[in-house]
């Protein structure tokens, strides 16, 4: 089972018998490659340091951890803490954030997630002119770029962006430099919060993390200054 937070299912004749939910906590930001077809394993890489005061991967750590460059590949950074004790219905995310190109790729992309015990919170972001291809989910709520205008959504994703991603009482709103560009709201709670992630297609590159509670608790901060 790959670290995070998962729901184990105890079935026998094809029937659920159990669940059962299971933690495996990181405590530090973990990375890993995971090439787009079914089935694959993801790969984990093992970068030095923060480089430059900012959370990223390097084209130099994927090649000492042998992750083929050439293949179209997810990369992944993920923090799971060993307690969590807040809600996903209200919080406040802010990050700077850019992705930085491993190929030529027409449609880089970038997804922010707020990993939580149920369902999923996360938003992507691609070019404009790859807005159909954006897809987001809070609580129980989906919505996908084929079927949903999300253009509000795209941005570059080469540049850096300064992102808030808030949710209060099931409410959810989505600001890009400071701009709102997307409010939704949803009805079945996603539980706890159990960790955070960054997912991109390129290497994502992060200035700082901030999550709060609405009342402006802390939650998690980084600003990755030291290791």
């Amino acid at each position: 089972m790959s670290r995070g937070y998962h729901v184990a299912k105890l079935i026998a004749n094809d029937q659920i018998i159990k669940t059962i939910d299971v933690s495996i906590p990181t405590d530090k930001w973990v990375y890993y490659a995971k090439e787009k077809i079914n089935g694959s394993l993801p790969k984990y890489i093992s970068p030095t340091k923060y480089k430059n005061g900012n959370l990223q991967l390097t084209k130099e750590d994927l090649a000492n951890s042998l992750i083929d460059v050439e293949k179209t590949n997810e990369y992944v950074m993920m923090y799971f803490p060993s307690k969590f004790e807040n809600s996903s219905d209200n919080f406040i995310l802010k990050c700077r954030v850019k992705v930085n190109a491993v190929k030529n790729d027409v449609c880089p992309s970038l997804m922010c997630e707020v990993f939580c015990q149920r369902y999923f919170m996360y938003f992507q972001s691609k070019p404009k002119g790859c807005s159909n291809e954006i897809n987001a989910q809070f609580g129980d709520t989906a919505f996908h770029g084929k079927t949903a205008d999300l253009s509000a959504l795209a941005m570059d994703v080469n540049d850096w962006q300064d992102i808030e991603f808030t949710v209060i009482n099931k409410k959810v709103s989505i600001k890009i430099n400071n701009r709102e560009k997307f409010t939704t709201q949803y009805t079945i709670s996603a539980g706890l919060i159990t960790g955070l992630g960054f997912m991109s297609k390129g290497l994502a590159e992060v200035d700082f993390v901030s999550l709060k509670t609405p009342d402006g608790k802390d939650i998690y901060s980084n600003d990755f200054e030291k290791e």
